[in-house]
C-alpha cells in the first residue's frame, strides 16, 4: 500500500494527475469552442483569466482567446493574443498551432496593408519548428508580392534538397515555380537539358478587338518540364488529349528534335517548342 501511495504522490507532484478539476470557466469555454460559440467562449475565457491571472489555466485561456478572435475576424486582436501566448508558453503542440495561426492571420493583415505583417511572416520562416517554417514558405508562395514570396525560397529549396517525402518535395518545387521558375534552374538538371527552355503558348482565335489573344504563356527550363505539365490549365490538357496528343511524348520528342509542335482547333492554337 505504501508503495502505491508513493507512486501516486510522485505523479501528483510531477503534475501528471490533477489535484483538482480544471477551471470551470475554461471547461465551459472549451465546450463553447467545440460548438463554435466564439463570443460566448470569449466571456468565459476572460473569467478564467481574471480568476487566476498567473495560473496554467489562464495561459490556455489566452491561446483559446486567440482562436476565438481569429474566428470572429478580429485579426489584430488575435495576433496580439497569440503573441502573448508564445511569449511565455512552453507547450510545444499549442505553440506550433499558435505560430501557424499567426501565419494565416498575418497573411490576412498583409491584404489590409498592415506594416508589421511582412516582418512577422519573415519571422515564421525562422521558427524553431520545422512545420511552421514549411507552412510559412508554402503560404508565402501564393502571395502577389513576389519580393516577400522570395523570402521563402531558402526554406523551399531546403525541402527539395533534404526531405525524403517525394510528395512534399514536389509541393516545394511547385511553390518555387509559383514564386520564380528561375529559382529552380540549378536544381535537378541533366546535361541533356542544361540551358534549354520549354515554351508553351496558347492563342485564342476568337477575342474582341484590342484584347490580348494569348491565353496561356509558359516559359521554363526544360529540366522542369514535369512542372510545366502541372502548370498547364486542365482545359488545355483536355484539348491536347482530345486531339490525340500526349504531352509527355511531345516533350521527349522535342528534346531530340527541338521542332515546333503546332496544334489547332476551332478555338485556339497551341504551340510547343524548345530553344
Amino acid at each position: 500500500m505504501k508503495k502505491i501511495l508513493g507512486i501516486v504522490t510522485m505523479l501528483l507532484w510531477a503534475g501528471t494527475l490533477p489535484l483538482i478539476a480544471g477551471n470551470p470557466s475554461l471547461e465551459r469555454a472549451k465546450v463553447m469552442l467545440f460548438d463554435q460559440k466564439w463570443q460566448s467562449a470569449l466571456v468565459e475565457l476572460d473569467k478564467c483569466r481574471a480568476s487566476n491571472p498567473d495560473g496554467k489555466d489562464a495561459l490556455q485561456a489566452i491561446f483559446y482567446r486567440g482562436t476565438c478572435l481569429k474566428e470572429l475576424d478580429r485579426t489584430s486582436e488575435a495576433v496580439a493574443a497569440f503573441q502573448q501566448f508564445l511569449a511565455v508558453s512552453e507547450n510545444a503542440a499549442l505553440r506550433e498551432e499558435a505560430e501557424i495561426n499567426m501565419v494565416d492571420l498575418n497573411v490576412e493583415l498583409l491584404k489590409r496593408k498592415d506594416k508589421l505583417a511582412p516582418t512577422r511572416l519573415k519571422q515564421a520562416l525562422s521558427s524553431k519548428d520545422k512545420s511552421v517554417r514549411y507552412y510559412a514558405a508554402f503560404k508565402l508562395s501564393y502571395l502577389n508580392d513576389k519580393s516577400l514570396s522570395r523570402e521563402g525560397i531558402p526554406v523551399l529549396k531546403g525541402i527539395v534538397n533534404a526531405e525524403s517525402d517525394n510528395e512534399l518535395r514536389e509541393r516545394a518545387k511547385l511553390a518555387l515555380f509559383r514564386i520564380d521558375p528561375r529559382s529552380l534552374e540549378n536544381m535537378n538538371k541533366t546535361d541533356r537539358t542544361r540551358g534549354r527552355m520549354l515554351r508553351i503558348r496558347v492563342v485564342d482565335k476568337h477575342v474582341a478587338k484590342g484584347q490580348n489573344p494569348e491565353r496561356v504563356s509558359i516559359s521554363i527550363p526544360l529540366s522542369l518540364a514535369t512542372l510545366a505539365l502541372t502548370a498547364l490549365p486542365d482545359s488545355e490538357k483536355k484539348r491536347l488529349a482530345a486531339e490525340g496528343y500526349n504531352l509527355d511524348t511531345i516533350i521527349q520528342t522535342l528534346i531530340k528534335t527541338r521542332e515546333v509542335v503546332r496544334i489547332e482547333d476551332r478555338e485556339a492554337t497551341i504551340r510547343i517548342w524548345i530553344d
